[in-house]
């Protein structure tokens, strides 16, 4: 649910969070503490958290570049 909030939202703390959830699930299915049924949706999470972390960093650093640029000129 994290991971979709933070695809729709403008606040990337959600995709963060979805993306750092779901990695400690993964591992911990790694290693066996956690119950294998919810693989599929923590690897739709941990990939849409990462999309949407990424994308928000992007968007950041293309916004700053933009700034600089416009105080140049």
């Amino acid at each position: 649910m994290f991971a979709v909030f933070g695809l729709m939202l403008v606040c990337p703390i959600f995709s963060i969070a979805a993306w750092s959830m779901a990695y400690a699930d993964l591992e911990g299915i790694e290693q066996e503490r956690v119950d294998p049924s919810g693989r599929t949706m923590l690897v739709w999470a941990h990939n849409l958290g990462m999309i949407g972390s990424i994308g928000y960093a992007v968007m950041f650093l293309a916004f700053l570049m933009v700034a600089m640029l416009a105080a140049f000129l």
